[in-house]
């Protein structure tokens, strides 16, 4: 029986937040499920974690960043669809996902599968539903977490991530996926993932300035838009730098709340 499912994992000198990942993958069906780890570190710091779990199928060597290393888990992943886990997200729940697979297994090989997510902001867990997707959450590719998506493998294969980018490869992928696959909206929490990796962080301003570069090259902004973006970028960079991190979660955890427009105890109710 061909996998259905491959979970693709990319680490680097991080074997802790590994460790939390692969530690959720745990229990997976191993006829479903497969999941390969693609180590860019230049040293052994995450061996020892992988040899943990055996189950694991492993690829240690130089990579030419993030981008270049989940690639090559799409050339070496045997599902049919492909799941990107970073390393320390977690999966949210087996039953629910084995389920779904099950379901719609002849369809994994052509249809992209897209449910919700647990983003953790501010030591908040919020439950994000699966979004509509409308030529306007697509011009603006305002895509599901990347954690959320199945992709299939053989469309991926020929679409890999521009592994020139270092913020925005996956929106730029998701955007051609969305717009050329079919598709099918998953009513459950797929993954976990906090907030603060290379795309909610600030960063270095040279870093702000290539972020907001290449959201210019995925997303169709207006001229409004494109200074709204670029003010956003700024603004957090110097409230990070004012306040630090924790204060910039707590603002952005406050400015979910604001819109979605739930009132308090709404909200702490969408929270866990």
């Amino acid at each position: 029986m061909r996998l259905a499912l491959t979970i693709i994992t990319v680490c680097f000198k991080n074997p802790d937040e590994l460790h939390t990942t692969l530690k959720s993958l745990d229990g997976l069906r191993p006829e479903l499920c497969e999941v390969v780890v693609i180590d860019g570190s230049p040293d052994d710091s995450c061996v020892e974690v992988v040899r943990e779990f055996g189950w694991v199928r492993y690829f240690h060597g130089p990579d030419n960043g993030k981008y270049d290393g989940m690639n090559k888990g799409i050339i070496l992943a045997n599902g049919d669809t492909l799941l990107f886990m970073n390393s320390g997200d977690l999966l949210h729940n087996h039953s629910l996902l084995e389920q779904a697979l099950i379901e719609h297994r002849d369809r994994l090989g052509d249809t992209l599968l897209f449910g919700g997510s647990i983003r953790i902001l501010a030591g908040q867990s919020i439950l994000v539903h699966a979004p509509d997707i409308t030529p306007e959450t697509q011009r603006l590719a305002k895509f599901p977490s990347h954690q959320s998506i199945l992709i299939p493998r053989n469309y991926h294969r020929d679409n890999l991530f521009d592994d020139k980018m270092y913020f925005a490869a996956d929106s730029k992928m998701l955007r051609k996926a969305f717009e050329e696959l079919p598709r099918c909206r998953l009513n459950f929490a797929v993954g976990e993932f906090k907030y603060g990796g290379a795309c909610t962080a600030p960063g270095t301003w040279k870093s702000v300035w290539r972020n907001y570069g290449e959201l210019r090259e995925v997303c169709h902004f207006t001229a409004w838009e494109k200074l709204m973006t670029a003010f956003m970028l700024v603004r957090r960079k110097v409230f990070f730098g004012a306040f630090g991190a924790e204060a910039l979660q707590r603002a952005q955890l406050n400015r979910i709340r604001r819109r979605h427009l739930l009132p308090r105890e709404a909200f702490a109710e969408a929270v866990r």
